[in-house]
């Protein structure tokens, strides 16, 4: 395996925080001298990130359905989340 990397959806391309060269060749197998496996660990900028979230405490809300809904200019989209606090 070569040449390792990230594309982010505005075309930024990451590389590994261990990255050396691309011509450097990973070898991958389970014979002796090979890796098993590559963790590779990037680092993504702040600005790549442009999800929005929201922190819901549902432990103060009674067992049940709850409709959410996400509003981006005219369009909206609805779904039912259930909520479920009670122990098994």
């Amino acid at each position: 395996m070569r040449d390792v990397r990230l594309v982010l959806p505005d075309g930024r391309t990451l590389r590994p925080t261990d990255f050396v060269s691309s011509a450097t060749i990973l070898r991958m197998g389970d014979s002796a001298g090979k890796l098993d496996f590559y963790d590779a660990v990037f680092t993504v900028p702040t600005d790549a990130f442009s999800a929005l979230g929201h922190r819901w405490d549902t432990t103060t809300l009674a067992d049940g359905p709850y409709p959410v809904t996400a509003v981006q200019g005219d369009i909206s989209v609805t779904r039912t989340v259930s909520v479920d606090n009670t122990a098994p």
